[in-house]
């Protein structure tokens, strides 16, 4: 198995977050929105 890294961002405006990373040759694979089980808010 590849080695791989996931980032876990945190970020108040996730578009703006996500167009940044997207410029850097980035893909958002998973996404997160808050108050899932076990996420700080």
């Amino acid at each position: 198995m590849p080695d791989r890294i996931t980032a876990n961002l945190p970020s108040s405006d996730f578009a703006k977050t996500e167009a940044f990373y997207a410029r850097l040759g980035f893909t958002m694979r998973y996404r997160a929105d808050g108050n899932a089980a076990g996420e700080v808010t």
